[in-house]
């Protein structure tokens, strides 16, 4: 899929989309929980390698089973961390780069997700609402949307009803992308993230 050039490009920060996506986990209960548990998994760890360490303290004894249990501790650790990780930044994990795009009828919001290139579009005429969350720097654009996704060997399309987009700039820009739709435009502060799932 290739992009007008002549499109109004709405340039993404690196630091505001990280910020963000850092607070959208941090905004669910599940990226808690898997917090929890992966100190929880490293405090219980900790102990036991402690425990497995003085008992085989001697120089007689083998410190095998010490070193089994400090990977055992730091290989379950990682994989609680990441894959709570992964829940709570869900649907952003991995982004990279993400800009708005506008021509005369239709609205692009693309990203790259791993060595993927995403784009999001809509035209005018097919959005019913856009929900906008200030504090959390997302939107939720409803209607008849299509995505496509892009790797190196393929590129495929799929329809959506809607899509979430993380706002990668500030407020002002954000008005300025909106303005044109400001009747289709609703306010939901804070209870975006409540809502995905």
């Amino acid at each position: 899929m290739r992009l007008d050039p002549n499109n109004d490009v709405y340039p993404g920060d690196l630091g505001i989309l990280n910020a963000r996506k850092h607070k959208w986990a941090k905004g669910t209960k599940k990226g808690s929980g898997f917090r929890l548990a992966s100190y929880g998994i490293l405090a219980v760890g900790l102990a036991v390698i402690v425990n497995v360490a003085l008992r085989t303290q001697s120089a007689e004894s083998s410190q095998l089973p010490v070193h089994l249990m400090i990977w055992t501790v730091a290989a379950l650790t990682y994989i609680v961390a990441r894959r709570g990780k992964r829940m709570s930044q869900d649907p952003f994990n991995g982004f990279h780069n993400a800009r708005f795009e506008v021509s005369d009828d239709t609205v692009y919001y693309v990203y790259q997700q791993g060595m993927k290139l995403k784009t999001y579009y809509i035209r005018d005429a097919q959005i019913k609402k856009i929900i906008r969350d200030d504090e959390a720097g997302v939107l939720c654009i409803e209607g008849k949307a299509t995505l496509n996704i892009q790797t190196r060997d393929s590129e495929t399309e799929k329809s959506l009803d809607k899509f979430y987009a993380l706002v990668p700039f500030d407020k002002y820009e954000l008005d300025d992308l909106l303005a044109p739709y400001k009747r289709k435009v609703v306010r939901s502060d804070g209870k975006l993230r409540e809502s995905y799932n």
